[in-house]
């Protein structure tokens, strides 16, 4: 593989990677939920001053727990 089809490879996951996240946060949003990144790459979910961090597969998991 050259080196510019990995970074096309690497691109389109990447931007799979920001649809995700995008739409899980309106998903959240919808449901009066904050999300957000942290530095190291996790999330942190919000609502009525409680958190919880998270992976970005165990927040889409989060999301349909609580119906978003």
């Amino acid at each position: 593989m050259s080196s510019t089809t990995a970074e096309q490879a690497l691109t389109k996951h990447d931007d799979a990677v920001r649809k995700r996240i995008a739409t899980v946060e309106a998903q959240l949003a919808l449901k009066g939920f904050e999300l957000h990144r942290t530095p190291i790459g996790m999330f942190i979910v919000c609502k009525w001053g409680l958190t919880r961090e998270l992976r970005l597969d165990e927040v889409e998991t989060f999301a349909r727990r609580v119906g978003a």
